[in-house]
């Protein structure tokens, strides 16, 4: 969760000639730290296949891709050629196709990337349920949104092999949906604990990651989320607020 400590520990691996066993954890730091293109050159240095046959590596791939530097459809058919040469992984990696469409603003496409995805696994649940909050928050429906994530993140909590960014990220987008379904109490109750005063609670990773996914929205999505979120920007620092000061 310490980026920086991350970043220490992925170059010491490279030094020592066993960066591909740490290949996940460094695109993934690259990404937050705003140098997917290094990620990205990275992954493409391995050998072939490595990536396609790595559910973790082809996401790693195609969040950089869409979030770091825009390329939305190609980090769709990354993973589209990722799920045919990985059959036993297919529904994650469809999965995971959605929520990056869902994410990224791309709510149509996002709902027929998710038709014939089984759950069949709960890693496989949580970035369904996290792709129908992102569709749910799109449409303004931000009740709906609560539920997609409160599933996501219960479903999280059981899943060891989550990345470990995602939990964060969830739960900064249910606080906002709450905020937005005006549940300001329950609100509350979530950022006590996760807030930028709490070392280990993921908060940073959860705004850097929200400032990248942000950024690859179609521009008037990226108005109407930000105007969104102005105007709850206010609830927002009071929930933290009240939170803090219940500690």
């Amino acid at each position: 969760m310490a980026v920086d400590r991350a970043d220490e520990l992925c170059r010491l691996a490279m030094w020592h000639g066993v960066g591909e066993q740490v290949a996940a954890a460094w695109v993934n730091v690259l990404l937050l730290r705003g140098r997917a293109e290094e990620g990205i050159r990275f992954l493409d240095s391995l050998p072939a296949g490595r990536v396609e046959e790595s559910v973790e590596l082809a996401l790693g791939k195609a969040m950089s891709l869409a979030f770091g530097v825009g390329q939305v459809e190609a980090a769709s058919n990354s993973l589209l050629r990722a799920a045919v040469r990985n059959a036993e992984r297919r529904d994650r990696l469809l999965a995971y196709r959605a929520w990056i469409l869902a994410v990224t603003g791309r709510a149509a496409k996002a709902g027929e990337a998710l038709e014939g995805v089984e759950k069949s696994d709960r890693e496989t649940a949580v970035f369904v349920h996290a792709t129908r909050a992102a569709i749910a928050l799109g449409a303004s429906a931000a009740n709906e949104a609560v539920f997609h994530l409160r599933r996501a993140l219960v479903a999280a909590e059981t899943c060891p092999g989550i990345p470990p960014w995602l939990p964060p990220y969830l739960t900064a987008c249910l606080i906002d949906a709450m905020l937005l379904a005006g549940r300001i109490g329950e609100a509350t109750t979530i950022a006590n604990g996760f807030h930028g005063g709490e070392p280990g609670s993921g908060w940073e990773i959860a705004v850097m990651l929200s400032a990248l996914v942000t950024a690859r929205r179609p521009r008037h999505a990226t108005k109407v989320k930000r105007a969104t979120l102005e105007e709850n920007r206010t609830m927002r620092q009071q929930a933290v607020a009240e939170a803090q000061g219940s500690r």
